[in-house]
């Protein structure tokens, strides 16, 4: 159904019937549940506080004895945040934090079977970076980002693997 045709659908309805289906769907559908809560009482830290718990705890995620956050779920949940609205520093805000998280935790992690998701925080680097560019803010968090990648090098250059993916992924932007 495309968005002229649900609004000649809803044009038919009376405000009593409007607010009928509003609430139905309130009662039915936990997103929607969740975007009018917020709707009708934006508290962005509340909010801010439990999408963060939410990524922590996909961040810490071991899955045999070894550390494999799922950066789909993490995307997912961010894109979740992001489509309450709840303005860009809250945003940048969890996508940094995120960011420090995962480059903290890929540094204890040194294990060659996790290129893949090396690879995925990178793309995650790169992608934090592009979202911080449109909104015209890189150049305040640049430097925070380079020490975090700085931070991943170690003295053995066999280990150095998540430093070099995270270094390529952000080389664009130096």
């Amino acid at each position: 159904m495309s968005k002229t045709t649900l609004k000649k659908a809803l044009s038919q309805f009376t405000p009593e019937q409007l607010r009928g289906l509003i609430l139905d769907i309130y009662s039915k559908y936990k997103d929607a549940k969740e975007f009018l809560d917020f709707f009708a009482d934006p508290d962005i830290e509340k909010t801010t506080e439990r999408y963060r718990e939410a990524l922590n705890k996909e961040i810490n995620r071991v899955y045999h004895h070894r550390w494999m956050p799922r950066l789909s779920v993490i995307k997912r949940i961010l894109k979740d945040f992001s489509n309450l609205e709840p303005g860009f520093e809250a945003e940048a805000t969890l996508r940094l934090e995120t960011l420090r998280r995962l480059t903290e935790s890929g540094r204890g992690s040194r294990s060659k079977y996790q290129e893949a998701l090396f690879n995925s925080i990178g793309r995650f680097a790169a992608d934090t970076c592009t979202f911080l560019e449109r909104n015209g803010v890189l150049d305040e968090h640049f430097p925070k980002i380079l020490k975090w990648v700085d931070e991943s090098k170690t003295t053995k250059a066999w280990l150095n693997g998540f430093y070099n993916i995270l270094n390529s992924a952000i080389e664009p932007w130096k």
